[in-house]
């Protein structure tokens, strides 16, 4: 493989560090980091980083089933507007059923009435 630009190996950086690049590129990128001063800051940086993140997942806890109870038990209790929205055209279309069909009747708490 030719010597490669700063371009090809910024390009390379996060499979050369993530062990992902067959052993001739590999080979490139590391020879090309050993030369360029620029390129090893962005190598550097690139481990700073992922050491970061590292340390950020380590001390967030995992959320306990508690929370997650806690969290989705609203959702649970009221039913959402999209459902409300159906259940009230469910109660319109029923009415507007029974108002179309007079000879059907219903109940209510007075007796049998229609429309």
């Amino acid at each position: 493989m030719p010597k490669l630009n700063c371009q090809e190996a910024q390009n390379l950086l996060e499979a050369f560090h993530d062990n992902e690049l067959d052993g001739v590129s590999s080979l490139a990128v590391q020879e090309h980091l050993d030369e360029c001063p620029d390129c090893r800051r962005q190598w550097c940086w690139l481990g700073e980083v992922e050491a970061s993140l590292q340390r950020l997942s380590e001390s967030v806890p995992s959320p306990t089933e508690a929370l997650r109870r806690r969290i989705l038990q609203p959702a649970f209790r009221q039913p959402g507007p999209v459902l409300a929205l159906f259940r009230a055209y469910g109660r319109l279309a029923g009415v507007v059923e029974r108002c179309q069909n007079p000879r059907r009747s219903y109940r209510s708490g007075a007796g049998e009435q229609s429309c």
